[in-house]
């Protein structure tokens, strides 16, 4: 029996990950892949399977090296040996719960279209499978993000999505998990909390030691920034115009040669008087990472919004990129243009305004920070309290 009376969050999280005997995955020979899994049972009626969905061994990997990638993948080995642990631990009356590094269940209703490398490869048919095997609550990550999203399958098991953010990033936050039985139901506590601090820190310029006094209101101030995004949207941009138009080579590679000037105008364009395209930029993005989408949105928002509705935002966007990338160059500069028909305009306006509407406003499993979550089936031994501490810390850059 383990109670928080008795042991601190953190030694319960040390007692999953390590006090158990149970099997660890051992890829095929030859193979590497998904070689971190391994399944834990820390107290009678719980089974929690951790599953390797990282992508670094030349038989995981889309170019086939021993180097990181971005995006998950789970060999057709380990996803049958999660099965097998899954129904093996459900034949036995366990709750079980799944921890992995990417996502199972969408998070925002356009993150396989525009962040798919966010999600492991085949979520959506793979997350049936685990649901109907027995799995009701996987937690994940890498997007940064507190969001919750769940999924149910057509034989009626529902999966719960569970994602953290890093303390690395906005709103740093910790998820604390209790875990009840209840009656004859199991029932889940998830909340989160914020706005830690203070932290101190040594700067790694200086030298000196500073204080951070808030550690969400920091990460809120700083967000995107025209430094950060014109280091990244450059190897982006001939995929993101081929969506839309054909655009040929030395077009594209002026654009990208530019793009430095180019993003740091664009982020200056003014929505209101007071706010600009990073601010509505910020806020769009950080209402997904903070699971807090208000119901009502700021009024110079709502401007921005109108903005794309109405055309004006994207014709001020092209108009910086023309004047940046071709200047005096009359011919390129009509050419590129010439490539925007009002029909093009339209589905590139019609697509702005569905992200914003994905980022903006969760259209799963509504309450991503506090919530109760009653659990499908196991006959959970415990009487008292099981809690631990569900904290990202130890996420790096390389996530981001």
């Amino acid at each position: 029996m383990i109670s928080p009376a008795k042991y601190s969050p953190s030694i319960f999280f040390d007692a999953m990950v390590f006090g158990s005997t149970s099997p660890t995955f051992t890829p095929p020979e030859g193979k590497e892949a998904g070689g971190l899994s391994y399944v834990a049972r820390p107290t009678e009626g719980y089974t929690v399977i951790a599953i390797d969905t990282c992508r670094y061994s030349a038989d995981n990997t889309e170019s086939g090296t021993d180097e990181h990638e971005t995006s998950g993948a789970i060999s057709a080995e380990l996803e049958q040996w999660v099965i097998e642990q899954t129904k093996a631990a459900k034949a036995r009356g366990d709750i079980v719960i799944g921890l992995e590094h990417h996502g199972l269940v969408e998070h925002f209703s356009m993150e396989s279209t525009l962040m798919p490398m966010y999600l492991v490869e085949g979520y959506d048919r793979i997350a049936e499978e685990y649901a109907d095997a027995g799995m009701s609550v996987v937690f994940t990550g890498h997007m940064h993000a507190s969001d919750i999203s769940a999924l149910t399958t057509d034989s009626g098991n529902t999966l719960y999505d569970i994602e953290t953010g890093s303390a690395l990033t906005y709103p740093s936050p910790m998820r604390f998990v209790e875990i009840r039985k209840h009656a004859q139901n199991v029932v889940m506590n998830v909340s989160t909390k914020t706005h830690i601090g203070p932290i101190t820190y040594v700067n790694a310029e200086t030298g000196k030691w500073e204080t951070i006094d808030d550690l969400t209101a920091y990460g809120q101030e700083r967000g995107f920034s025209a430094d950060m995004l014109s280091n990244v949207v450059g190897d982006y941009v001939g995929a993101a115009l081929g969506k839309f138009v054909k655009v040929d080579g030395f077009l594209v590679n002026t654009i990208v040669g530019n793009i430095d000037k180019i993003v740091r105008d664009l982020c200056a364009i003014p929505v209101t008087e007071e706010k600009s395209l990073l601010d509505f930029v910020n806020f769009i993005y950080q209402t997904h990472l903070a699971g807090d989408e208000p119901e009502v949105w700021p009024e110079w928002a709502n401007t921005g919004v109108s903005r794309i509705e109405s055309g004006e935002l994207l014709d001020e966007v092209l108009r910086v990129v023309v004047k940046d990338a071709f200047g005096d160059s009359i011919a390129n500069a009509t050419k590129f243009s010439g490539l925007f028909t009002n029909i093009v305009k339209k589905q590139i306006n019609d697509f702005l305004l569905d992200v914003v509407n994905s980022f903006g406003h969760d259209a799963n499993y509504l309450e991503d920070n506090d919530t109760l979550l009653v659990l499908q089936g196991g006959r959970a031994a415990v009487t008292e309290a099981v809690s631990y501490t569900h904290l990202r810390a130890h996420e790096t850059s390389q996530d981001l």
